[in-house]
């Protein structure tokens, strides 16, 4: 029956998100344990390396909390409990609030954020949760420029729509890639080694639920152009 099939669904879902969670956190904690074993039986280590190696396992267990909070983020959203608020926000305060979250990523990889909003640009929805998929798509972004490089964020506004575009200038996609790129657990060829798969699928679930839509245009070799739209009530 439909309902039997739906429900067959519904637990794949989840074990997919378990299963994925359980192998991604894996890696990560594994390497913060060959870090500590090394600390601990190297009392003389040069502080040097024993702050570089500190630096990692901040690093690994921030990625850890990361993931881990995407997931329960969008086992919420699976299972219909989210209710979004609607309030009237300020576009440039909303990513002004996602840079300012970003900013310390940025700095690591070496990449500029440019924020370019005009005044008086607003648009209704959830703060949070906006901001949760605007950090994904940045991030991204973030991850997929070079060293040096530059992302840039843009917000437009018009009669039909409130436009907030992210821009960046690394390596790009594929027309095939780009098919898949909002799927779930997808990770791009040129992603990163920390690449999950799963910040641009949650960022437009979360967009899609709040009367928006998120496109992709993207060359090889001419970067990457993620643009929402939020339609405006009549």
């Amino acid at each position: 029956t439909l309902s039997r099939q739906l429900m067959q669904l519904e637990t794949k879902r989840k074990l997919d998100i378990i299963t994925y969670l359980a192998h991604d956190i894996k890696t990560p904690l594994a390497s913060v344990m060959i870090l500590l074993d090394n600390l601990t039986d190297s009392p003389n280590m040069e502080e040097k390396t024993r702050q570089k190696f500190l630096g990692e396992i901040t690093g690994q267990l921030s990625r850890v909390s990361w993931l881990v909070a995407v997931m329960l983020k969008l086992s919420r959203l699976d299972a219909g409990v989210v209710e979004f608020n609607r309030q009237r926000l300020d576009v440039g305060s909303l990513l002004e609030q996602v840079t300012e979250r970003l900013e310390i990523l940025a700095e690591w990889k070496r990449v500029s954020l440019e924020l370019h909003v005009g005044q008086g640009i607003f648009l209704t929805g959830d703060a949070g949760w906006l901001a949760e998929a605007l950090s994904n798509i940045v991030k991204n972004a973030i991850e997929h420029s070079p060293s040096g490089g530059s992302v840039v964020l843009t917000a437009e506004d018009n009669a039909v729509y409130t436009a907030i575009s992210v821009r960046d200038f690394g390596q790009g996609m594929t027309s095939e890639e780009q098919k898949y790129i909002f799927q779930r657990f997808y990770r791009s060829p040129y992603a990163g080694e920390d690449s999950i798969g799963i910040g641009l699928s949650l960022a437009k679930e979360i967009i899609e639920r709040q009367n928006g839509y998120l496109t992709v245009t993207s060359n090889p070799g001419e970067g990457t152009l993620m643009m929402i739209r939020f339609l405006k009530q009549g």
